[in-house]
């Protein structure tokens, strides 16, 4: 580097000795190559000192960073920080998961500029280095509802780069356009996501049911090479686990499930944080993880290649009946993990975005650019070391600050974080109450604009597409049960294979027929007795067995048709019906 070769390039001590100009302009004769400037000597010694000087105070200011690198617990980079700046402040290094660049053909729009906001607390920030860790979180309705989801992922410790949501509204290129008022359903503040929370949009084709929606999210994970994404719902408020002890970010514990279920990469010393082609391996006979049921879902792509699609024919309520039954049958598992709290909510904790913000991150964050972050970031690290060794000085480094962690609001299990714990038990108990799918059709503008469904038809035919999605889930499997009790992958469609099975039946029935003569007279005969005519003993000796056999099989028929049908409700209409 030109700054250090100042110092120790022995080439520039002679080029400069050679440069030196003649003692009066009008000399002709040159310095003598082994003449050295008066006073230079002292020069280099002079210099040497102050280098020395500068490398000890280097020591003093970043040794406590070095040393607290060494600590486990706290999510720290295991690599000295590299100077912060406005390109980096953000992210832990890693670019969006799908690219930098906007690629409308591909239907993607990742984040715009560099300073995103609000700042995660710095006690929930994302480790440095880390796997990639996808979350898809599909949206059709309620562009509030899904900020609230995008700001709680966020607060609890999410990678910003790392979350992707899906744009499944079904308005073509409206939402991205700015084509959609902000009381249509389906509106999506583009503007706000990418450039303010720094997040990406990915739009699906057109407008998807819920089974065609995972089939798409497999779809993406196999294009991707993916061994594994997550996903999540839009109507949830997330927290992180701020009164557990040891504290660990949501984030954080999610990264404690993915190392426990998943293999390291073959190469030790791999940057988790680099191409999504280097995501750790997933291992083991587990098809997915439920953080608060599907609230939160770990999906291992390669079970599901064996499980197989999730059935689009039962596009909404039972689709995940039916999806999650099959993964038993198959052989996987389904699993119950904890990460911090999930709630089911359908409504918001503040009002407008600032409030919401507010609630979710500290005081001290909302107003922060990229590199006051990035230094807050690195200050609160250094207290937190110094507090936690007491033979380090770095606290002092800072003697002239506020110490951030005599900041309530700075800390974990903060006031702000126990109100809005006991805010979101509320708004799930409310919910659960009655107003499950109220937030969905709270909208109710937008009709007669861009690419728009009608609203209130919308919320009408979804209900009616769920309810025939249920009557042929019932067709399919012949119950509604979600757990389907005592059947098995080959029960899927038995009432269409019914059919099959009484061909066979009859065909091997006329292969066992006499000739046609002798078949008419039994008939007569068989006739005959079934009006009370008595039969000459000669003749039912000897054609009895045949009789017998005819009887059995009509017996067989009519039990196989009575057991083959069942009366069944249907769901949209409360209808029954023989089936």
């Amino acid at each position: 580097m030109p700054f250090f070769g100042a110092f120790f390039d022995p080439s520039s001590l002679s080029k400069q000795a050679y440069s030196r100009l003649p003692d009066s302009e009008d000399s002709s004769e040159p310095p003598s190559p082994t003449t050295k400037p008066g006073g230079r000597s002292f020069c280099y010694k002079t210099r040497f000192i102050l280098f020395s000087i500068l490398a000890c105070l280097c020591l003093v200011i970043f040794l406590p960073v070095i040393r607290y690198t060494e600590l486990p617990d706290f999510d720290v980079p295991n690599k000295s920080h590299e100077e912060v700046n406005e390109e980096n402040a953000n992210s832990t290094n890693t670019g969006p998961i799908l690219g930098r660049g906007k690629d409308a053909s591909q239907f993607y729009f990742p984040p715009i500029g560099n300073d995103f906001r609000p700042h995660v607390a710095p006690y929930n920030h994302p480790p440095e280095e880390r796997p990639r860790t996808p979350l898809l979180l599909p949206f059709t309705r309620n562009n509030d509802m899904l900020r609230q989801a995008v700001l709680g992922w966020i607060a609890a410790g999410w990678p910003r780069e790392d979350i992707i949501i899906i744009d499944n509204t079904g308005t073509m290129n409206a939402n991205d356009e700015g084509l959609l008022s902000h009381d249509n359903p389906f509106f999506i503040d583009y503007p706000l996501y990418r450039s303010r929370y720094g997040v990406s949009i990915l739009q699906a084709p057109t407008l998807l049911n819920f089974a065609q929606l995972q089939n798409f999210f497999l779809r993406l994970a196999l294009a991707e090479k993916w061994p594994y994404f997550f996903w999540s719902h839009m109507d949830v408020g997330v927290l992180s686990d701020e009164a557990a002890q040891p504290y660990k970010s949501f984030y954080g514990r999610v990264l404690d499930v993915l190392d426990e279920t998943t293999a390291p990469h073959p190469n030790p010393n791999i940057t988790w944080a680099r191409p999504a082609s280097e995501m750790r391996n997933t291992t083991g006979d587990w098809a997915i993880k439920f953080f608060e049921f599907d609230n939160l879902s770990l999906i291992n792509v390669a079970a599901w290649r064996r499980i197989g699609a999730w059935d689009v024919f039962v596009p909404y309520y039972n689709t995940d009946c039916d999806a999650y039954a099959r993964i038993l049958l198959h052989g996987y598992t389904k699993d119950e993990v904890s990460a911090g709290h999930i709630f089911d909510v359908a409504d918001q904790a503040g009002d407008t975005p600032e409030s919401l913000e507010a609630r979710f991150f500290p005081a001290a964050q909302l107003h922060l650019n990229a590199t006051q972050a990035a230094a807050q970031l690195a200050r609160y690290r250094v207290e937190l070391a110094a507090r936690l060794n007491p033979n380090m000085t770095a606290e002092h480094l800072f003697s002239d600050l506020p110490r951030l962690l005599d900041d309530p609001d700075s800390r974990p299990n903060s006031p702000r974080f126990q109100g809005l714990l006991a805010l979101f038990r509320n708004l799930q108990a409310r919910k659960q109450g009655g107003e499950r799918n109220s937030w969905q059709d709270r909208q109710k503008g937008g009709k007669g604009e861009p690419w728009t469904y009608d609203p209130r038809g919308f919320q009408r035919a979804w209900w009616e597409t769920a309810g025939y999605g249920r009557d042929l889930y019932t067709k399919k499997w012949g119950t509604l049960d979600c757990g389907l009790p005592g059947k098995g992958l080959e029960d899927a469609w038995g009432s269409e294979y019914a059919e099959e099975e009484r061909e066979k039946e009859r065909q091997k029935v006329e292969a066992d027929k006499p000739d046609a003569a002798s078949s008419k007279v039994e008939e007569q005969k068989e006739g005959e007795g079934a009006h009370g005519i008595e039969l000459p003993e000669s003749h039912v000796e000897g054609d009895g067995l045949y009789v017998d056999q005819r009887r059995s099989v009509r017996r067989k028929r009519s039990d196989l048709g009575v057991q083959k049908k069942r009366w069944i409700q249907r769901a949209s209409s409360g209808e029954w019906y023989l089936g």
